[in-house]
Parts: structure tokens; sequence; C-alpha cells
């Protein structure tokens, strides 16, 4: 009877959830971003408050999700539906402005870092620690890391309009994710910038060259420096071109981690290091890259 009602109570679940993407999350209006020319030097993002009686969070990228010996035990049943990735994690999502990464599951923790609104976390374990809004519940999301689970919920996908076998990535522009498939089975999530009026070109895409650290010099692709839209950036790594004339996925280390999940690119899908990693590894020549709308 407990597996019956189990089963009949994610079956319920798959189909509330299942066309509706995000849970309890606000959409981040586009971003704009201007001409430029850089080197690898990103500025620190701003980030909300996040935890009451607290100071500000101390403002730091978002780290590496780092693997840990066993992953996904959660008691809430939602997670069952959310993304497992290979390392056996379940893939959440932070529905606060931003929120405290701390070494232990306690308020008065040392912070390590900051996870931004919108982007996917790693959930290994729930362990019991300080109530955040009278929910006492914090998430694993790394060796040593921990989220109120206040501040987290599981990352439901849009199911992609089509699937394709082996290791393949489906980019969706109005999410602003990039999900990962092996065949029709997600395994990981990124959030993206993407190209501003309309510059990511839509379809079905292969990758065709690979360069693991390049500088990206827009003059390779007919814009002059004198021209609005002109770039040179060194030291760009995992960069996998999916169209000729430039267009690719690679790491975007010049926008701010906080300002992820919109339009600032000049076409390109730009990713945050440890997911263009992640990317590299799990995509050859070939692949197919599916974006779209």
């Amino acid at each position: 009877m407990r597996r019956t009602l189990r089963t009949i109570g994610l079956a319920l679940l798959v189909a509330a959830l299942g066309t509706t993407g995000i849970l309890s999350m606000a959409s981040l209006g586009p971003i704009a971003r201007g001409d430029f020319t850089t080197t690898r030097d990103p500025a620190a993002a701003a980030a909300a408050p996040e935890e009451p009686a607290e100071t500000m969070p101390v403002v730091t990228p978002t780290p590496t999700p780092e693997p840990a010996a066993i992953g996904g035990h959660t008691s809430d049943l939602r997670w069952e539906v959310a993304i497992r990735t290979p390392d056996g994690a379940r893939v959440g999502v932070v529905t606060a402005e931003a929120v405290n990464i701390r070494t232990a599951p306690r308020l008065d923790a040392p912070i390590v870092g900051t996870a931004f609104g919108r982007h996917p976390v790693h959930v290994y374990d729930e362990v019991p620690g300080d109530p955040v809004d009278g929910n006492p519940t914090w998430y694993r999301i790394g060796p040593d890391r921990y989220v109120s689970a206040a501040m987290v919920a599981p990352f439901i996908p849009t199911p992609p309009e089509q699937t394709f076998s082996g290791h393949w990535l489906d980019v969706n522009l109005s999410t602003f994710y990039a999900v990962a498939y092996d065949g029709e089975t997600p395994v990981y999530a990124a959030i993206i910038t993407a190209g501003r009026d309309g510059k990511t070109p839509t379809g079905v895409f292969e990758v065709l060259q690979r360069v693991r650290n390049e500088t990206m010099d827009s003059t390779t692709v007919g814009i002059p420096e004198d021209e609005p839209g002109h770039y040179y950036l060194e030291e760009v790594q995992y960069t996998q071109y999916f169209k000729e004339g430039g267009y690719a996925l690679h790491e975007n280390y010049w926008t701010p981690p906080s300002a992820f999940g919109g339009f600032g690119s000049n076409g390109c899908v730009g990713l945050l290091e440890h997911d263009a990693a992640f990317l590299w590894d799990f995509l050859d020549i070939g692949s197919t890259v599916s974006i779209h709308y």
C-alpha cells in the first residue's frame, strides 16, 4: 500500500509540474550589454540579502558543484522528479534573489560563497540545521557547503520540443537554461546568457569545432574594431562552435554570475566556467545542439 501511494503521489506530481519548468520562481528581465574589450578580470556582482536577522551575503561567484560520496537523499517527494546528475545529486534551483553557502547548516557558520537566483545547485543530502523562515532543513550541495532549503526548490526542466540519441544539449531561450540529455534523460542543467536582439540562432545544430582556450576577436567574424558590437576577449575556456559565423557555447567570465539568465551576447550561448567544463566533457564533435524559444 505504501509503495502504491508513493507511485500515485509521484504520478500526480509529474503531471502538475511537467510543463511548469521551475517551481515558484520569478523570471528576470532581459539584460543588455554594451560593446567591450576585456581581459580575464570579472567584476564582483552584488547579491541580495537572504536570511532573516543576518547581514548581507558575502558575494563571490557561484562555486563549482563538487561531487560527494552519496547523493540525492531528500525526504521531499518533489525531488524524485528533479534532474539526477551523473554523480547522483538532484538538481535544485535557487528561488531567492541570493542565498549564502555556508560550511555547516548553521546561520553562524562561515560563508564560503553565494548562489544567485535561478541558478541550479546540486543537492546531495538534506540535513537538519538552524531554521530559516521556519524551515529547519538544509541541503548539502558539496563538501562542507550547505544552503537553506527554504530558498531552494527542485529543478524540473521544461520538456524539449524533440529528443535525440546520445549526448545532446537543449538550449531554451525563453527560460535561459541549457539542459544536457543522454537520449531522453536529462542529466545536467546550466543557466546561460544568450544573444541580444535575436542574435542567437535557433534550430538544430551539431558541434563543428572545439577550442579549449582561445582569444575571441570579432574581426575574425566580420566585425571590425571601429564598429558597434566589436569584442576582444582573452582566455575564453571550453568553446564549442555549432554554426558558421562564430556561434558557440563557451565560458562567459565577463558577465557577473548574478546577471546570468538573460540576453547579453553577440549570439553565443554563454556559460559559467563549471558548466562549460561539464559540457566540454559531455559533448563532442557531431553532438546535437537544439536551440529554441
